[in-house]
């Protein structure tokens, strides 16, 4: 997207943290589904003031995926990580959410923020409050052979059942080709 260039050499010792890495523009008839994976990080944390130490830190993630339609497998199209503190990180995800809006009629991206454990909960409630983001994904529970949508969004990573559930599914997904990644960090994220 007009961006800067890296070289492989370049790579090696280039420090991703706290740049949006987008592989693709946004396209306004496309649909995304943006996710976060927050974390507790640094205060007021921003690369002009990294520190050796900032790298002990867990970051937050933000995912940006295109949705395949027609058959298309889903596509990454941009990642941005930092150890940002989690109301830090809410004016980055709302700018992410509505970059990213494609056909979206509400001019938000699909977001699904982790929500438990960890600061999700406060996440979701500030992007609704401070920024009026609205276009979340709402946790859904299995019940015998029917699908409960509940009215908490994000995702309830709480249980070792939820966790195995999403890994076997995602495996699945990305092993036949559901999914084209574009990061060279994403597994570390």
């Amino acid at each position: 997207i007009g961006g800067v260039r890296i070289s492989p050499e370049e790579m090696e010792d280039f420090d991703p943290r706290g740049l949006l890495w987008a592989w693709e523009a946004p396209k306004p008839n496309e649909s995304y589904i943006v996710a976060c994976d927050p974390t507790v990080g640094i205060p007021s944390w921003c690369r002009e003031l990294r520190t050796s130490d900032d790298h002990e830190t867990d970051n937050a993630a933000i995912e940006v995926i295109r949705v395949g339609r027609d058959g298309k497998k889903d596509v990454q199209v941009a990642e941005w990580a930092a150890p940002i503190s989690p109301y830090d990180l809410v004016p980055v995800l709302n700018a992410v959410g509505r970059l990213y809006a494609g056909d979206s009629e509400n001019g938000e991206a699909l977001m699904i923020v982790e929500a438990q454990p960890g600061p999700g909960i406060a996440i979701c409630h500030e992007l609704t409050h401070r920024y009026n983001y609205s276009n979340f994904w709402m946790w859904k529970k299995l019940d015998g052979a029917a699908t409960i949508i509940t009215t908490s969004p994000g995702w309830y990573a709480n249980s070792a059942h939820n966790q195995r559930e999403l890994w076997i599914k995602g495996h699945y997904f990305i092993l036949h080709g559901g999914l084209e990644i574009n990061s060279p960090w994403l597994t570390q994220e």
